[in-house]
């Protein structure tokens, strides 16, 4: 199920498709895919939440600070 644009504008804060985009990539680490005509993104709950997961799964301490 892609995320409605209400949803979207919950997670992110964002109103702007291209705000939104730069949202996401910056938190969940990856350029999410958007509608071609509009730009709107366009973005599963599954891709959504199996990135955020991969992101945390690869992090690793910082013991050099």
């Amino acid at each position: 199920m892609v995320l409605t644009l209400e949803e979207l504008i919950d997670l992110t804060g964002y109103r702007i498709a291209s705000k939104q985009a730069a949202w996401i990539l910056k938190y969940y680490g990856f350029e999410p895919p958007r509608k071609r005509f509009t730009g709107a993104v366009s973005i599963s709950r599954d891709q959504l939440f199996t990135k955020k997961i991969d992101s945390i799964s690869n992090a690793q301490p910082n013991w050099t600070s």
